[in-house]
């Protein structure tokens, strides 16, 4: 699932063998996404619109 990389605690830097011990480990985990889906149909609305209510009506032309 995951990966493990370990780096060794002792380096090697021009030559020279460094005894600081200043070693690492990094984890990679994998990403899980999740979609939701509506639990029935929308009816074309969009999730965030307004939810149907009294009907406008248009003026009427004198």
């Amino acid at each position: 699932m995951g990966t493990v990389i370990k780096f060794p605690d002792e380096r090697v830097v021009g030559g020279e063998r460094s005894m600081r011990g200043d070693g690492a480990t990094i984890v990679i985990l994998p990403v899980v996404r999740i979609e939701r889906g509506t639990d029935g149909p929308s009816g074309g609305l969009e999730p965030g619109a307004s939810s149907p209510g009294r009907k406008r009506r248009r003026r009427s032309s004198r």
